[in-house]
């Protein structure tokens, strides 16, 4: 897919245009994800990078497998490489167990019951490298799953102050890095929000 979208640029629009799209693959843009610039704010408070789709969350200790942070052991090679069955797999192994449990996965960090979730609600077999295009679509998922985000992203509601703020709630829900409309922290208690609503309502806003 991606060969081909290289190619497609030299064809339409030149040098320039086939190094705009190089630039946007080495990026982190897989061409699947449907709102780039919400992903691209959303993901700095939680895979850290713009293309950090082989970030792991290993029972609550941070890593990735270039050896940053705390590693998990069943991991021998980029996340990116492992199928969603494989994953799925060391997802649910017990925490308390010899190598600990993989938890959040990926530039989305996506939890063990999300997955599970989302596959069924995507279609996405087992056998399907957890890869960027798999992921983006996954990402996809999550804001076609929250109805007031959605419905705000595509036009299906007013573009007013209530809408907004509803949609940026459903963010909040969808990653705990993300402030509340309401307090700009974090919806859930434990965590800690890095991203403002007010960043996020901007972005969403640029979408209408």
């Amino acid at each position: 897919m991606e060969f081909k979208v290289k190619h497609i640029g030299y064809a339409v629009g030149g040098l320039g245009a086939a190094y705009l799209v190089y630039s946007l693959l080495n990026r982190g843009f897989s061409f699947v994800a449907k709102y780039p610039r919400l992903y691209a704010l959303i993901t700095k408070g939680e895979s850290k990078t713009y293309n950090d789709y082989n970030f792991y969350n290993r029972t609550g200790l941070k890593g990735n497998i270039d050896g940053k942070g705390s590693k998990y052991p069943l991991l021998k090679r980029p996340l990116t490489t492992y199928t969603v069955g494989q994953i799925k797999k060391m997802q649910a192994q017990s925490r308390s167990g010899a190598n600990g449990q993989l938890f959040a996965t990926g530039r989305y960090q996506i939890i063990p019951s999300t997955l599970i979730g989302l596959q069924k609600y995507t279609g996405i077999s087992d056998s399907a490298l957890y890869n960027k295009i798999t992921q983006d679509r996954l990402a996809n998922a999550l804001i076609k799953h929250k109805k007031a985000l959605n419905n705000y992203l595509t036009g299906k509601v007013a573009d007013n102050d209530a809408n907004l703020k509803a949609a940026a709630l459903a963010v909040a829900q969808i990653w705990s890095s993300v402030g509340t409309p309401a307090t700009n922290r974090s919806y859930y208690p434990n965590d800690r929000a890095t991203t403002s609503t007010e960043s996020v309502q901007k972005i969403l806003k640029s979408y209408r």
